[in-house]
């Protein structure tokens, strides 16, 4: 007789917390969201501690990944601002859940998605008119 057990997860989950840093990225020494975030293999899950996370630089997915607030708690706060913080850019398939993502930088994005899902997500952006809030592909 086989046996038909499902094969554990390959990857492991990565924290990241607001005063997170290093790249270790686990509940016990969290990283900050750009690390775990662009740090996580296919498959991985990136878990996001609440609070608000200061980001100066834009952060994006390097293979299918989830990100996600942490359920029951409040809603994680991205903050993105100046030159290169140019938003939250899931490019490969991501999932996106329960998050809030700011940009109050004039002209720049807030959420880019391709063939990303994204589930009780808040978006607000400086409101310039050349500049959408959220562009999704696909």
């Amino acid at each position: 007789m086989a046996s038909t057990a499902p094969a554990a997860s390959a990857a492991t989950p990565r924290y990241a917390s607001p005063a997170g840093s290093g790249t270790t990225c686990s509940a016990a020494a969290p990283c900050d969201f750009r690390q775990a975030v662009e740090g996580a293999q296919a498959g991985a899950e990136v878990i996001v501690t609440p609070g608000d996370y200061t980001l100066t630089q834009d952060v994006s997915d390097k293979a299918t990944i989830t990100i996600h607030g942490v359920a029951g708690q409040p809603r994680p706060r991205l903050h993105f601002s100046g030159p290169t913080g140019d938003g939250l850019w899931l490019q490969h398939g991501s999932d996106l859940r329960y998050v809030e993502i700011d940009q109050p930088t004039p002209g720049a994005r807030t959420l880019v998605v391709e063939l990303a899902s994204i589930d009780q997500v808040i978006a607000r952006s400086a409101g310039t008119s050349n500049t959408a809030t959220l562009i999704a592909h696909d």
